[in-house]
């Protein structure tokens, strides 16, 4: 009897040793925070359900198919489909080290959000994000990337600004 509450005591001691989180577990890495800067703007509006709508229709001019919209808590989600084939196909199979197969489909997804700033009550920050994933014949998931195009995210931004007639600020 002795025995298992020593063993138990000592289980208990060996798994809280295990499992305690380091510190810096939730600070973003320098190069998390330069995506971060990236993807974000600070736009100064009080109107935070026309820069969404606005931003879903630059990405529907981008070609992609509105997922789901809602303004009320700040969220636009998108997908874009593409067939591989021919010269895009090959292209794709070498980006993704030999994964994708002629019969594999392209899918891009778009994520934009925004969110109250807290350091000014006029202004909302939003972000977007894009991912490509190469799906196979049985809709699963081979490869999946995060897309890091500067000269995309500041297409989307510009025209961003133009559509609400209100310039951005970087984060």
């Amino acid at each position: 009897m002795m025995y298992k509450h020593v063993f138990m005591i000592g289980v208990f001691v060996v798994l809280t040793g295990c499992s305690s989180i380091p510190k810096d577990a939730f600070v973003l890495a320098p190069s998390n925070m330069g995506e971060k800067r990236l993807e974000s703007r600070v736009f100064t509006t009080r109107d935070e359900t026309t820069l969404l709508k606005d931003g879903a229709v630059i990405l529907e001019n981008m070609g992609y198919t509105i997922d789901l919209m809602q303004p009320d808590i700040g969220l636009v989600t998108a997908t874009r489909h593409e067939e591989q084939s021919g010269t895009a196909s090959m292209i794709m199979t070498i980006l993704s080290a030999g994964l994708a197969s002629s019969n594999d489909e392209l899918v891009y997804k778009a994520t934009f959000t925004s969110r109250p700033s807290p350091d000014n009550r006029s202004a909302y920050i939003t972000r977007l994000t894009l991912q490509h994933m190469v799906m196979n014949s049985d809709g699963e998931a081979t490869s999946i990337e995060t897309i890091k195009d500067k000269d995309l995210f500041k297409l989307f931004y510009e025209r961003l600004e133009a559509s609400t007639f209100v310039e951005s600020d970087p984060l």
